[in-house]
Protein backbone atom coordinates (compact mmCIF):
# COMPACT_ATOMS: atom_id res chain seq x y z
CA UNK A 1 0.00 0.00 0.00
CA UNK A 2 1.15 3.04 -1.04
CA UNK A 3 -0.09 6.59 0.80
CA UNK A 4 0.91 9.70 2.09
CA UNK A 5 3.06 8.15 4.80
CA UNK A 6 5.06 5.99 2.84
CA UNK A 7 8.66 6.29 3.13
CA UNK A 8 12.39 4.10 2.11
CA UNK A 9 12.59 1.28 -0.24
CA UNK A 10 9.42 -0.39 -1.90
CA UNK A 11 11.10 -2.96 -3.93
CA UNK A 12 14.66 -4.65 -3.45
CA UNK A 13 15.86 -7.93 -5.10
CA UNK A 14 18.05 -9.14 -7.99
CA UNK A 15 17.64 -9.62 -11.76
CA UNK A 16 19.93 -11.23 -14.56
CA UNK A 17 20.38 -14.50 -16.08
CA UNK A 18 18.02 -16.96 -15.50
CA UNK A 19 15.69 -14.75 -13.49
CA UNK A 20 15.70 -11.69 -16.36
CA UNK A 21 12.67 -9.20 -14.62
CA UNK A 22 10.76 -9.31 -11.81
CA UNK A 23 7.31 -8.09 -11.15
CA UNK A 24 5.41 -6.17 -8.16
CA UNK A 25 2.32 -5.03 -7.04
CA UNK A 26 1.20 -1.76 -5.47
CA UNK A 27 -2.26 -0.51 -4.65
CA UNK A 28 -2.64 4.05 -4.27
CA UNK A 29 -5.03 4.48 -1.53
CA UNK A 30 -5.79 7.93 -3.76
CA UNK A 31 -4.87 9.41 -6.55
CA UNK A 32 -1.23 10.70 -7.12
CA UNK A 33 1.53 12.48 -8.73
CA UNK A 34 4.53 9.97 -7.83
CA UNK A 35 8.18 9.19 -9.81
CA UNK A 36 10.42 6.83 -8.68
CA UNK A 37 13.78 6.45 -8.42
CA UNK A 38 15.83 3.85 -9.13
CA UNK A 39 19.25 2.04 -8.39
CA UNK A 40 21.15 -1.13 -9.72
CA UNK A 41 24.64 -2.82 -9.81
CA UNK A 42 24.71 -3.44 -13.36
CA UNK A 43 22.07 -2.59 -17.05
CA UNK A 44 18.80 -2.57 -16.08
CA UNK A 45 15.54 -0.64 -16.51
CA UNK A 46 12.53 -0.12 -14.39
CA UNK A 47 8.93 0.39 -15.53
CA UNK A 48 5.42 1.19 -13.91
CA UNK A 49 2.38 -0.73 -15.39
CA UNK A 50 -0.99 -0.79 -15.32
CA UNK A 51 -3.44 -4.06 -16.18
CA UNK A 52 -5.74 -3.49 -19.30
CA UNK A 53 -7.90 -5.59 -21.31
CA UNK A 54 -10.56 -8.16 -20.39
CA UNK A 55 -11.25 -11.16 -18.54
CA UNK A 56 -8.75 -13.96 -20.39
CA UNK A 57 -7.14 -10.99 -22.47
CA UNK A 58 -5.08 -8.94 -20.01
CA UNK A 59 -1.86 -7.20 -20.80
CA UNK A 60 0.34 -4.92 -18.87
CA UNK A 61 0.86 -1.16 -20.01
CA UNK A 62 3.78 0.58 -19.37
CA UNK A 63 3.21 4.54 -17.93
CA UNK A 64 5.81 5.64 -17.31
CA UNK A 65 9.62 3.57 -17.52
CA UNK A 66 13.37 4.76 -17.16
CA UNK A 67 17.09 3.11 -18.09
CA UNK A 68 19.32 3.20 -15.81
CA UNK A 69 22.68 5.26 -16.41
CA UNK A 70 25.97 4.51 -15.28
CA UNK A 71 27.69 6.48 -12.59
CA UNK A 72 31.21 6.64 -13.47
CA UNK A 73 31.77 7.43 -9.62
CA UNK A 74 29.83 4.92 -7.86
CA UNK A 75 29.90 2.16 -11.14
CA UNK A 76 26.34 1.67 -10.15
CA UNK A 77 23.06 2.46 -12.83
CA UNK A 78 20.77 5.07 -11.61
CA UNK A 79 17.82 6.88 -12.86
CA UNK A 80 14.60 8.13 -12.00
CA UNK A 81 11.54 8.11 -14.01
CA UNK A 82 9.05 11.07 -14.90
CA UNK A 83 6.20 12.46 -12.63
CA UNK A 84 2.88 10.55 -13.52
CA UNK A 85 -0.48 10.97 -12.34
CA UNK A 86 -2.28 7.71 -10.91
CA UNK A 87 -6.14 7.40 -9.83
CA UNK A 88 -6.41 5.23 -7.06
CA UNK A 89 -5.89 1.28 -7.72
CA UNK A 90 -3.46 -1.48 -7.87
CA UNK A 91 -0.81 -1.21 -10.71
CA UNK A 92 2.84 -3.08 -10.92
CA UNK A 93 6.71 -2.31 -10.67
CA UNK A 94 8.56 -4.11 -13.21
CA UNK A 95 11.88 -4.42 -13.10
CA UNK A 96 14.16 -6.04 -15.98
CA UNK A 97 17.74 -6.97 -16.91
CA UNK A 98 18.97 -5.12 -20.01
CA UNK A 99 22.19 -7.43 -19.89
CA UNK A 100 21.49 -10.31 -19.09
CA UNK A 101 21.79 -12.21 -22.40
CA UNK A 102 25.67 -11.05 -21.82
CA UNK A 103 25.75 -12.88 -18.51
CA UNK A 104 25.22 -9.54 -16.71
CA UNK A 105 22.77 -9.71 -13.46
CA UNK A 106 21.95 -6.65 -11.01
CA UNK A 107 21.10 -5.87 -7.26
CA UNK A 108 18.27 -2.98 -7.30
CA UNK A 109 16.06 -0.80 -5.28
CA UNK A 110 12.85 1.24 -5.83
CA UNK A 111 11.82 4.08 -3.89
CA UNK A 112 8.93 6.62 -4.10
CA UNK A 113 10.35 10.05 -5.05
CA UNK A 114 10.16 13.08 -2.42
CA UNK A 115 8.50 14.93 -5.67
CA UNK A 116 5.34 12.85 -4.83
CA UNK A 117 1.54 14.31 -4.46
CA UNK A 118 -0.92 13.02 -2.96
CA UNK A 119 -4.63 13.76 -3.80
CA UNK A 120 -6.47 12.57 -0.41
CA UNK A 121 -9.36 14.95 -0.53
CA UNK A 122 -11.71 13.67 -3.76
CA UNK A 123 -15.20 12.91 -2.66
CA UNK A 124 -16.34 9.33 -4.76
CA UNK A 125 -20.03 9.90 -3.46
CA UNK A 126 -21.11 12.80 -6.07
CA UNK A 127 -19.20 12.19 -9.22
CA UNK A 128 -22.69 10.98 -10.99
CA UNK A 129 -25.70 13.57 -11.17
CA UNK A 130 -28.14 10.76 -10.46
CA UNK A 131 -27.74 9.93 -6.85
CA UNK A 132 -25.44 13.25 -5.95
CA UNK A 133 -26.56 15.27 -2.55
CA UNK A 134 -28.92 18.30 -3.18
CA UNK A 135 -27.65 22.03 -3.12
CA UNK A 136 -30.63 24.58 -2.04
CA UNK A 137 -30.94 28.09 -0.96
CA UNK A 138 -30.43 26.51 2.24
CA UNK A 139 -27.70 23.57 1.38
CA UNK A 140 -24.43 25.09 -0.03
CA UNK A 141 -21.61 23.25 -1.83
CA UNK A 142 -18.34 22.40 -0.90
CA UNK A 143 -15.85 20.15 -1.99
CA UNK A 144 -12.30 19.76 -4.14
CA UNK A 145 -11.62 18.76 -7.22
CA UNK A 146 -8.81 17.76 -9.15
CA UNK A 147 -6.84 14.77 -10.33
CA UNK A 148 -8.96 11.58 -9.43
CA UNK A 149 -11.92 13.50 -8.55
CA UNK A 150 -12.26 15.77 -11.28
CA UNK A 151 -15.85 16.89 -10.99
CA UNK A 152 -18.78 17.01 -8.53
CA UNK A 153 -22.01 17.63 -9.11
CA UNK A 154 -25.09 18.27 -6.81
CA UNK A 155 -28.94 17.79 -7.30
CA UNK A 156 -30.98 21.58 -7.86
CA UNK A 157 -33.76 22.06 -5.52
CA UNK A 158 -35.84 24.80 -6.68
CA UNK A 159 -39.27 26.21 -4.91
CA UNK A 160 -42.42 24.50 -5.97
CA UNK A 161 -43.49 27.10 -8.55
CA UNK A 162 -40.21 27.94 -9.63
CA UNK A 163 -38.31 30.98 -10.02
CA UNK A 164 -34.98 33.00 -10.74
CA UNK A 165 -31.92 31.79 -9.03
CA UNK A 166 -27.87 32.72 -9.20
CA UNK A 167 -25.53 30.29 -8.54
CA UNK A 168 -22.12 31.91 -6.57
CA UNK A 169 -18.70 30.37 -6.52
CA UNK A 170 -15.76 31.24 -4.19
CA UNK A 171 -13.12 30.27 -2.81
CA UNK A 172 -11.21 29.12 -5.62
CA UNK A 173 -7.46 28.31 -5.68
CA UNK A 174 -7.15 27.05 -9.17
CA UNK A 175 -8.85 26.74 -12.63
CA UNK A 176 -12.40 25.38 -11.95
CA UNK A 177 -15.51 25.65 -14.55
CA UNK A 178 -19.26 25.88 -13.01
CA UNK A 179 -21.76 24.56 -15.07
CA UNK A 180 -25.76 24.61 -14.55
CA UNK A 181 -27.50 22.07 -16.23
CA UNK A 182 -31.20 21.25 -17.46
CA UNK A 183 -32.24 17.21 -17.64
CA UNK A 184 -34.44 16.55 -20.45
CA UNK A 185 -36.91 13.73 -20.73
CA UNK A 186 -34.04 11.36 -21.50
CA UNK A 187 -32.16 11.66 -18.62
CA UNK A 188 -29.72 13.87 -21.01
CA UNK A 189 -28.24 17.38 -19.27
CA UNK A 190 -28.24 20.27 -20.83
CA UNK A 191 -25.93 23.28 -20.30
CA UNK A 192 -27.97 26.60 -18.95
CA UNK A 193 -25.01 28.58 -18.10
CA UNK A 194 -21.16 28.34 -17.44
CA UNK A 195 -18.95 30.56 -15.65
CA UNK A 196 -14.93 29.94 -14.82
CA UNK A 197 -12.61 30.97 -11.95
CA UNK A 198 -9.56 30.91 -11.31
CA UNK A 199 -6.68 32.04 -8.67
CA UNK A 200 -6.67 35.76 -9.70
CA UNK A 201 -10.54 35.60 -9.61
CA UNK A 202 -11.17 33.31 -7.83
CA UNK A 203 -15.37 34.19 -7.36
CA UNK A 204 -17.96 34.47 -10.45
CA UNK A 205 -21.61 34.51 -10.69
CA UNK A 206 -23.81 32.55 -13.02
CA UNK A 207 -26.19 35.91 -13.06
CA UNK A 208 -30.09 35.48 -13.31
CA UNK A 209 -31.08 31.97 -14.31
CA UNK A 210 -35.27 31.24 -14.40
CA UNK A 211 -35.61 27.44 -13.24
CA UNK A 212 -39.28 26.24 -13.81
CA UNK A 213 -40.36 24.61 -10.40
CA UNK A 214 -41.68 21.21 -13.24
CA UNK A 215 -37.92 20.86 -14.12
CA UNK A 216 -34.92 18.52 -12.86
CA UNK A 217 -31.73 21.00 -12.60
CA UNK A 218 -27.75 20.12 -11.68
CA UNK A 219 -24.94 21.76 -10.85
CA UNK A 220 -21.10 20.66 -11.87
CA UNK A 221 -18.29 21.85 -10.68
CA UNK A 222 -15.07 20.86 -12.42
CA UNK A 223 -11.39 21.29 -12.04
CA UNK A 224 -10.65 22.14 -15.85
CA UNK A 225 -6.50 20.78 -15.14
CA UNK A 226 -7.12 18.34 -13.53
CA UNK A 227 -5.22 16.24 -16.12
CA UNK A 228 -2.24 18.55 -15.30
CA UNK A 229 -2.51 17.56 -11.38
CA UNK A 230 -4.28 21.30 -10.82
CA UNK A 231 -6.83 21.21 -7.99
CA UNK A 232 -8.75 23.34 -6.06
CA UNK A 233 -11.03 24.02 -3.19
CA UNK A 234 -14.54 25.94 -3.60
CA UNK A 235 -18.17 26.96 -2.27
CA UNK A 236 -21.19 27.65 -4.10
CA UNK A 237 -24.19 29.23 -2.79
CA UNK A 238 -27.69 29.25 -4.35
CA UNK A 239 -29.57 32.88 -4.31
CA UNK A 240 -33.03 32.69 -4.59
CA UNK A 241 -33.92 36.25 -6.62
CA UNK A 242 -37.81 35.87 -7.02
CA UNK A 243 -40.28 33.36 -6.83
CA UNK A 244 -42.89 32.85 -9.53
CA UNK A 245 -46.86 33.72 -8.57
CA UNK A 246 -47.41 29.79 -9.92
CA UNK A 247 -49.45 27.95 -12.47
CA UNK A 248 -52.53 28.02 -10.69
CA UNK A 249 -54.30 31.56 -12.75
CA UNK A 250 -52.20 30.66 -15.94
CA UNK A 251 -55.42 30.93 -18.12
CA UNK A 252 -58.73 33.06 -18.04
CA UNK A 253 -60.83 30.20 -15.74
CA UNK A 254 -58.42 30.35 -12.50
CA UNK A 255 -57.53 34.00 -12.81
CA UNK A 256 -56.46 34.76 -9.48
CA UNK A 257 -59.77 36.76 -7.63
CA UNK A 258 -58.35 40.81 -6.45
CA UNK A 259 -59.91 42.01 -3.52
CA UNK A 260 -56.39 43.68 -1.89
CA UNK A 261 -53.10 44.10 -2.70
CA UNK A 262 -51.01 41.30 -5.00
CA UNK A 263 -47.41 40.78 -5.89
CA UNK A 264 -46.69 38.63 -8.98
CA UNK A 265 -43.42 37.30 -10.44
CA UNK A 266 -43.26 35.99 -14.10
CA UNK A 267 -40.45 34.04 -15.96
CA UNK A 268 -39.11 33.13 -19.24
CA UNK A 269 -37.64 29.85 -19.73
CA UNK A 270 -38.34 25.97 -19.40
CA UNK A 271 -41.50 25.29 -17.43
CA UNK A 272 -41.76 28.90 -16.36
CA UNK A 273 -44.83 30.62 -15.19
CA UNK A 274 -45.19 33.14 -17.76
CA UNK A 275 -48.55 34.53 -17.83
CA UNK A 276 -51.11 35.90 -14.58
CA UNK A 277 -54.73 36.25 -14.96
CA UNK A 278 -56.30 38.48 -12.86
CA UNK A 279 -60.11 38.70 -12.08
CA UNK A 280 -61.35 42.14 -11.34
CA UNK A 281 -64.82 41.66 -10.92
CA UNK A 282 -64.88 42.13 -7.25
CA UNK A 283 -62.08 45.68 -7.68
CA UNK A 284 -63.65 48.56 -6.02
CA UNK A 285 -61.89 52.04 -7.36
CA UNK A 286 -58.73 52.48 -8.98
CA UNK A 287 -55.06 50.53 -8.81
CA UNK A 288 -51.38 51.35 -9.26
CA UNK A 289 -49.17 48.69 -11.18
CA UNK A 290 -45.90 48.94 -10.31
CA UNK A 291 -42.67 47.53 -11.73
CA UNK A 292 -40.10 45.66 -9.52
CA UNK A 293 -37.93 43.67 -11.73
CA UNK A 294 -38.06 43.40 -15.40
CA UNK A 295 -41.20 43.96 -17.67
CA UNK A 296 -44.60 42.61 -18.07
CA UNK A 297 -47.06 43.70 -20.92
CA UNK A 298 -50.25 44.37 -18.74
CA UNK A 299 -53.62 44.00 -21.03
CA UNK A 300 -57.75 44.60 -19.78
CA UNK A 301 -60.72 42.73 -20.70
CA UNK A 302 -64.05 42.59 -20.84
CA UNK A 303 -66.10 39.44 -19.03
CA UNK A 304 -65.91 37.88 -22.65
CA UNK A 305 -62.37 38.08 -22.70
CA UNK A 306 -62.39 40.89 -25.72
CA UNK A 307 -60.00 43.66 -24.99
CA UNK A 308 -61.32 46.87 -24.00
CA UNK A 309 -59.84 50.21 -23.66
CA UNK A 310 -59.00 52.72 -20.26
CA UNK A 311 -61.02 55.70 -20.31
CA UNK A 312 -57.47 57.11 -19.07
CA UNK A 313 -53.86 55.77 -18.10
CA UNK A 314 -51.23 57.63 -15.48
CA UNK A 315 -47.51 56.90 -16.05
CA UNK A 316 -45.07 57.33 -13.69
CA UNK A 317 -43.61 60.89 -14.93
CA UNK A 318 -47.30 61.90 -14.24
CA UNK A 319 -48.37 62.20 -18.21
CA UNK A 320 -51.69 60.50 -18.68
CA UNK A 321 -53.14 58.93 -22.12
CA UNK A 322 -56.47 57.80 -23.20
CA UNK A 323 -57.90 54.32 -24.85
CA UNK A 324 -55.42 52.00 -23.33
CA UNK A 325 -55.74 48.86 -23.75
CA UNK A 326 -52.02 46.94 -23.52
CA UNK A 327 -48.84 48.44 -22.49
CA UNK A 328 -45.39 46.91 -21.52
CA UNK A 329 -44.07 48.51 -18.09
CA UNK A 330 -40.09 47.84 -17.23
CA UNK A 331 -38.34 48.72 -14.28
CA UNK A 332 -36.55 51.64 -13.99
CA UNK A 333 -38.19 53.35 -17.01
CA UNK A 334 -39.12 57.09 -16.58
CA UNK A 335 -42.16 56.80 -18.86
CA UNK A 336 -43.45 52.89 -18.12
CA UNK A 337 -41.95 52.14 -14.62
CA UNK A 338 -45.43 52.01 -13.24
CA UNK A 339 -48.88 53.48 -14.13
CA UNK A 340 -52.20 54.43 -12.22
CA UNK A 341 -55.81 54.03 -13.03
CA UNK A 342 -57.98 56.39 -11.25
CA UNK A 343 -61.07 54.16 -11.22
CA UNK A 344 -61.73 51.19 -13.73
CA UNK A 345 -64.64 50.88 -16.45
CA UNK A 346 -67.26 49.05 -15.64
CA UNK A 347 -66.63 46.78 -18.34
CA UNK A 348 -62.78 46.23 -17.20
CA UNK A 349 -63.03 42.53 -15.58
CA UNK A 350 -59.96 40.81 -16.10
CA UNK A 351 -55.96 41.90 -16.48
CA UNK A 352 -53.78 39.84 -18.06
CA UNK A 353 -49.88 40.02 -17.53
CA UNK A 354 -46.93 38.56 -19.55
CA UNK A 355 -43.33 38.00 -18.49
CA UNK A 356 -42.39 40.30 -21.59
CA UNK A 357 -38.23 40.08 -20.34
CA UNK A 358 -36.27 37.40 -19.90
CA UNK A 359 -35.16 36.78 -16.48
CA UNK A 360 -37.24 38.23 -13.72
CA UNK A 361 -40.15 40.03 -13.78
CA UNK A 362 -41.80 41.09 -10.55
CA UNK A 363 -44.60 43.30 -10.29
CA UNK A 364 -47.16 44.46 -7.82
CA UNK A 365 -50.69 46.32 -7.56
CA UNK A 366 -51.92 48.53 -5.30
CA UNK A 367 -55.48 49.87 -4.22
CA UNK A 368 -55.60 53.41 -5.34
CA UNK A 369 -57.09 55.65 -3.32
Amino acid sequence: MINNETEGVLVADWVGFGDTVDYNSFTLESAASIAFDFEAGDAAKLDIWTLTGTAGKYSLKSLVNVAGKLDKNTGRYTGSTKAVLLEAGTYYIGVQSTNAAKGGNADYTVVLNDKRQFFTEGSYDDNEWEEAPEISTEIAMDGWVGFGDAIDYRCVTVNENGGVYSFNLTGVEDNVKMTVYSVDAKGKLKSLKSVSATAKKPEISTGTLTLGGAGTYVVAVEATGAKKAQNSHYSVEMEELGVFTGMDNNDWNTATALDGAFNGCLGKGTDADTVDYLDLSNWNGGLVLEMEAGSVKASFYDENKKAVKLAAVTFANNTSKKGVSSLTLKDGDKVNDSIQIAALDESVKYLKIEAAGTGLNSYSIATLA
